[in-house]
């Protein structure tokens, strides 16, 4: 155990716990769902953070049970839920994505607004073969419309996730839009010399790679080897040794690991498009993803763990996507074949994943049950164990149970995909097909 200063803050509705300590850049927001402007901050200087994780963030499994049909049923219950809630084509912000003082009750990105909701409407009718919504052609309509003057979150006007690129390729891929937009939007994001993935390269790179699975066009792989090109030419030495990233999170510095503002999420798209890729590169790629997990880890018997920034293993140690396991185990898995030592590293991974169990946050992709799911869903993949398929299983199961729970208690559900309901049912869909990946991201 390890005495820290704990502070509360409160992002967008979202009350997020965070550490520091006269080791750590203490103004560094870890665990911000999307970073930029914080409020309603708070301090417990009594708190103490285990070495591993904080079982206070997470809950006891439910006592659910897994089947095929139940799981669909789930799925299509957010889908009907969001079919019959949206407003003039698009969906309202949640209160757990939105400020009263907002100056958009809609958003348009495929992170938490109406690009990520139409993707996933389109890319569970195709998953499960039954026909696409009728509504779709006026959600795009109202998507392209809307977007035109509520365009992006800043400081990531470009981002995949968050901004530009992301909506075009959207569009591009259910609607059949110019690829162009796409390029261009995915480059400016690629330029982004911050080397935070969620704003930067990291995530349009990896997104470019699932585009060019559907989209086999050369602009995409030539777009891709020059962003890799670029981001192992800015590459750092942290004070441990390990080759990374130094990234600029919101104006802090900062050796970070994860898969949403870290070197994780910088190396998924050198490992996923290894194919369009020269053999050297890859192979590069493949040995500094190696060394980030083996050189980074935090192990405790059979369990282990990544500290957000590489230089600290005190305080706080999330167990979410952005920062921590089941992010490293969906953006590195592909490294570890044919590497015992470092399978075994993210065995424990999930292992650590699965014993923490559901994130009291809630269900969802960004910061919920749902990443766990599909982070032992990617381990299943890797190792070929049934265990973690069960596992994966559960806490998707899990995950649909904290949706209806918000649900009853809002009195509707969140329309949104990296931050709401519908990831949980695509999670659902991929656990029951075995389908690893992220909807939006990696999977288009």
């Amino acid at each position: 155990m390890s005495t820290s200063t704990s502070v509360a803050v409160r992002y967008r509705g979202v009350s997020v716990a965070l550490e520091t300590h006269r080791h750590r850049h203490p103004s560094v927001r870890f665990g911000t769902p999307l970073g930029g402007q914080v409020e309603d901050v708070s301090v417990d200087a009594t708190a103490t953070s285990p070495r591993l994780y904080d079982g206070a963030e997470h809950e006891a499994l439910r006592d659910v049970t897994w089947s095929s049909r139940a799981a669909l049923d789930g799925a299509a219950e957010i889908v009907h839920d969001a079919l019959h809630r949206a407003r003039d084509g698009l969906w309202p912000l949640h209160p757990d994505d939105a400020r009263e003082d907002d100056p958009f009750d809609v958003a348009t990105c495929v992170y938490f607004g109406a690009a990520g909701v139409t993707l996933a409407l389109d890319w569970l009718a195709h998953e499960l073969d039954t026909p696409r919504p009728s509504s779709i052609p006026e959600h795009l309509d109202r998507l392209r419309a809307t977007h035109a003057s509520n365009p992006s979150w800043e400081p990531s006007p470009a981002s995949w996730l968050l901004g530009r690129a992301g909506v075009a390729a959207v569009l591009h891929v259910v609607d059949g839009a110019p690829l162009e937009p796409v390029l261009e939007h995915a480059a400016t994001a690629i330029d982004n010399a911050t080397h935070d993935p969620l704003t930067g390269a990291g995530h349009a790179l990896t997104g470019l790679v699932a585009l060019h699975a559907r989209v086999p066009d050369a602009r995409i792989v030539d777009l891709v080897r020059a962003g890799v090109d670029r981001e192992l030419a800015a590459l750092a030495t942290d004070p441990a040794g390990t080759r990374m990233w130094h990234v600029d999170l919101y104006g802090t510095d900062a050796w970070l690991t994860g898969a949403g503002h870290g070197a994780a999420g910088s190396l998924q798209s050198m490992l996923q498009g290894a194919h369009l890729l020269d053999d050297d590169t890859a192979a590069t790629a493949r040995t500094l993803a190696r060394d980030l997990v083996v050189r980074t880890a935090l192990r405790d018997g059979d369990l282990a763990n990544w500290a957000p920034a590489s230089d600290s293993t005190e305080g706080r140690i999330p167990v979410q996507w952005c920062h921590g396991a089941p992010g490293v185990l969906l953006a590195l898995a592909d490294a570890a074949r044919g590497d015992d030592g470092t399978t075994d590293l993210l065995r424990a991974g999930g292992e650590l994943t699965w014993r923490a169990g559901p994130l009291r946050k809630g269900s969802t992709i960004c910061h919920g049950t749902a990443r766990s799911a599909l982070a032992l869903l990617r381990l299943f993949e890797l190792t070929q164990d049934e265990l973690w398929l069960e596992r994966a299983r559960l806490l998707a199961m899990h995950a649909l149970d904290q949706v209806r729970r918000r649900r009853a208690e809002v009195g509707h559900g969140r329309y949104s995909l990296i931050t709401g309901d519908l990831g949980v049912a695509t999670c659902l869909v991929q656990c029951e097909r075995v389908r690893p990946g992220v909807v939006g991201l990696d999977l288009l």
